[in-house]
């Protein structure tokens, strides 16, 4: 009797052990990852001469405002596009660069925004909210939200005969769930009773700020870390492809050009990135670990120059240690960062800011109505100034 439930014994444990070795994938079925919430926003800028001192803060500001964003619980997937405007007659009457989740790539076409033309009252606002509402590639759905920012300090012409109408661009846009805000810069009486009628269209709302826009970059003494570990965070990325080399050398191009703008943009620069990922077409470590791609698909002739000779074993290695040191990187941006962010709110609490810049109002607004799409800001508070 003891014999046999000895062997019974015996045989459970082996059993048991048998099954602890099989893979997880065999003992439970795979947790699907929840898809990220989304954030659309599309900037519609006056690009005059008038503007200049707003289109400058908001150079030094975009990666702040982008950082923020992200923040939000669930953190979101956030692509932004630009549309730059003036008039007819003048260099361009609007340039449209497109939604992307290419941060350096948005910060790269504001960085080419120069402020000129202009100065003989009403703009082509009309062009600019239709490209705005119909140029770009807005999510057709409505858990994405969809924001149009109209920013500028001169009324439309409402005189051209061209077919374009910001009462029914707006409205258009209404009904495919994109909510227009605009906010007047300066103190042009016109401008007001122009811009309170297309956030009402629009079903958003109208804020008036100062004509520079009110943005102050505040320096801290995390900023040169920050803007070195994000140096060496660029450094992490694979290139593939025709494209990988050309990725390269733009994230390059925006290091230098973040460093150039303010010391705090580069900054803000490193900790966005660390938080959003590379976001650079072509990245082998990010297409692998998203599953986009798998390691011997990739072609030799489409590797960086160092990975061709390696053999399969080898390359992955290499790429395994490339993706530890990215992530040690991303650590310790964090840890700098979280000591940054204390030291700005300390700033900002010591000033008794407004909350009325052109930063803290689009991030106030994005705040407020995330929460309508189930993402929530520890940070979000009324902002003033702000009429619907």
């Amino acid at each position: 009797m003891v014999a046999r439930l000895r062997g019974l014994l015996s045989a459970l444990l082996v059993a048991g052990m048998v099954f602890a070795a099989r893979p997880a994938s065999c003992e439970e079925p795979t947790v699907q990852t929840p898809e990220p919430p989304r954030i659309e926003v599309v900037f519609v800028l006056d690009t005059t001469g008038s503007m200049e001192s707003l289109i400058g803060g908001a150079k030094q500001k975009i990666w702040s405002i982008a950082n923020q964003i992200m923040l939000g619980k669930p953190s979101p997937r956030l692509r932004i596009g630009l549309v730059g405007y003036r008039d007819i007659g003048d260099e361009y009457v609007t340039k449209v660069f497109d939604l992307t989740d290419d941060l350096d790539g948005v910060f790269r076409n504001l960085m080419g925004f120069e402020a000129a033309g202009g100065g003989d009252g009403p703009e082509h606002v009309n062009k600019a909210l239709h490209d705005g509402a119909k140029s770009m590639t807005w999510t057709n759905d409505k858990k994405t939200l969809k924001i149009m920012f109209l920013v500028g300090d001169a009324p439309p012409h409402v005189d051209y005969a061209d077919g374009f109408d910001y009462k029914v661009t707006v409205l258009e846009a209404a009904t495919s769930d994109i909510v227009v805000h605009t906010i007047r810069c300066g103190n042009d009486v016109e401008t007001e009773t122009y811009w309170k009628d297309i956030a009402r269209r629009g079903e958003g709302t109208y804020t008036s700020i100062e004509q520079s826009g009110g943005m102050t970059a505040i320096s801290t003494p995390m900023d040169d870390e920050l803007a070195k570990l994000g140096r060496e965070l660029d450094g992490t990325f694979v290139g593939v492809g025709s494209g990988g080399a050309k990725a390269a050398r733009e994230l390059k191009d925006s290091a230098e050009m973040a460093e150039s703008a303010a010391p705090s943009a580069a900054a803000d620069r490193a900790e966005c990135k660390a938080r959003a990922g590379m976001t650079a077409s072509g990245d082998l470590i990010d297409d692998l670990s998203s599953g986009k791609v798998k390691l011997e698909q990739v072609k030799t002739e489409e590797l960086p120059e160092n990975m061709k000779p390696m053999s399969a074993e080898e390359r992955q290695k290499y790429l395994d240690e490339l993706h530890a040191k990215r992530e040690e990187i991303k650590k310790k941006i964090a840890d700098v960062g979280a000591k940054r962010d204390a030291f700005i709110k300390d700033k900002l609490k010591q000033s008794g800011g407004k909350g009325d810049s052109f930063d803290q109002i689009v991030m106030q607004t994005i705040f407020d109505l995330a929460k309508k799409k189930g993402i929530t800001y520890g940070q979000a508070e009324e902002t003033p100034g702000t009429e619907k």
